[in-house]
């Protein structure tokens, strides 16, 4: 899973500026953080009111934070830089603006490694922006250490963090219309983005909800190595990975496929129709994830590896594995039967009724395949002639499937018989038999007769 980002970014676009912002007890003056990055300060322009602290964080050595005039510098005078994750703080306690620079990469007049703060007196504050970011997943688990962000309509920009429960409030805000834009690495919100307008009358109250990004760790395709990811339309693939909640779309190189979410750690989905050659994306709230490439091959000439079981009776199911089976159908013997399940690698099939003892037929837009072995079905039954007789009479039973017939039996008695073919068997009424239905029986299964036989 992509590590959450330290701190979220709500950039609040505007016309004027925010200031005073809120702390824990009061809005009073605010707190405004720098990144002292490379050979940037992000950002390298920040406008605040009278009163304001600026915090310098170095997220790489070897720079200062010097103003042109000389009013602050992190070095006070030495030239020493700022430690690896060092800071400096400076109070404004006049209006004006101030440039400074880093004395190792840049120079007064904004050359090389420069910034800026703008300082206003704060006369123009209206009411206040407040509101609160909390979890998707859990509506009362705030998102702490927020960095805002407030650009104005001149691109200036102010920032400071929220408290631990994601509340944020800015007061003695200038009147004027913002809009509030919250960002988070690996992260979503709803609304992307809102726009507030404050006036002396009126203080907003904005709230975003955060979602986290779906995350991809594996794609696992049926008959090929892991790491490997070629596939070819219909291929079911299962997806593993966590955040898999709010699933709104899977795609194959933005062609969408039909999915199910299993649990918030896995996805099976299937390679649609029409997919070309490119990334596998999950999208959720969060935004959109992006998995292995897949490679898209040419369906193949359908191959039959084996079946099972051996045989069955009408009603029951036969599993067909090979490869290339996508969009198959299935005759068992010549009947077409109903296909149940299919992937590129297997088919579930059911055993139609009058079905015959025979191959097993595949079709695919590719190509036809035929099963070596016969799929042997159970005995059926379609008629008795006569329908009634004494002891000793001869009665023809006709079907389907008499092969390898072990047994036939009137009522449940055992009869002697002989198996003309496989679809005729004439059987002598028994000594004990009694009325009721025949049974043919072989090694697959046993067939019964619909009408019964009546023992005179």
């Amino acid at each position: 899973m992509r590590k959450q980002a330290n701190k979220v970014l709500l950039v609040i676009l505007g016309i004027g500026v925010l200031a005073n912002l809120w702390n824990s007890q009061a809005a009073t003056a605010a707190v405004v953080k720098v990144s002292v990055v490379n050979f940037t300060y992000v950002p390298d322009t920040v406008t605040i009111n009278v009163g304001d602290t600026i915090i310098w964080t170095a997220t790489a050595d070897h720079h200062t934070v010097t103003a042109d005039n000389g009013s602050f510098d992190s070095s006070n005078g030495t030239g020493q830089t700022l430690p690896l994750n060092g800071t400096f703080s400076h109070t404004f306690s006049t209006a004006g603006t101030f440039p400074y620079h880093c004395e190792v990469h840049g120079a007064a007049g904004g050359i090389g490694m420069s910034g800026k703060v703008i300082v206003n007196s704060g006369s123009t504050a209206g009411s206040s922006i407040s509101g609160r970011i909390v979890s998707s997943a859990s509506l009362t688990q705030g998102i702490g250490d927020v960095v805002i962000a407030s650009k104005s309509s001149s691109g200036s920009v102010v920032t400071t963090t929220t408290a631990p429960n994601g509340s944020y409030r800015f007061s003695a805000v200038p009147n004027g219309s913002y809009t509030l834009t919250p960002t988070l690495n690996g992260f979503g919100f709803n609304p992307a983005s809102a726009t507030a307008t404050v006036s002396a009358t009126n203080s907003p109250v904005v709230n975003f909800t955060a979602t986290a990004l779906a995350n991809i760790n594996d794609v696992i395709i049926p008959g090929v190595a892991r790491g490997t990811f070629p596939a070819s339309p219909g291929t079911l693939v299962t997806i593993t990975g966590s955040n898999f909640t709010g699933i709104t779309a899977v795609k194959f190189n933005n062609t969408n496929a039909t999915f199910q979410v299993v649990s918030p750690v896995e996805i099976v989905t299937a390679v649609p129709v029409g997919a070309t050659t490119g990334p596998i994306t999950v999208t959720n709230g969060g935004g959109i994830a992006h998995g292995p490439t897949i490679t898209i091959v040419t369906p193949r000439t359908p191959v039959i590896i084996g079946f099972f079981p051996s045989g069955g009776a009408v009603g029951s199911s036969v599993v067909i594995n090979g490869t290339g089976l996508t969009g198959a159908t299935v005759r068992i013997g010549n009947t077409l039967a109903p296909v149940t399940h299919n992937t590129a690698t297997s088919i579930t099939a059911r055993v139609p009724a009058l079905a015959q003892t025979g191959p097993l037929t595949v079709t695919t837009a590719s190509g036809q395949t035929v099963s070596s072995n016969s799929f042997m079905v159970a005995p059926i039954i379609t008629g008795l002639s006569p329908l009634s007789g004494k002891v000793g009479s001869i009665v023809t039973i006709k079907g389907l499937n008499f092969f390898g017939v072990t047994s036939v039996r009137f009522n449940g008695v055992d009869a002697t018989f002989i198996a003309n073919s496989s679809t005729q068997l004439t059987a002598a009424l028994p000594v004990g038999a009694t009325t009721g239905p025949i049974t043919v029986t072989t090694v697959v299964g046993t067939g019964t007769s619909t009408s019964s036989f009546t023992v005179r």
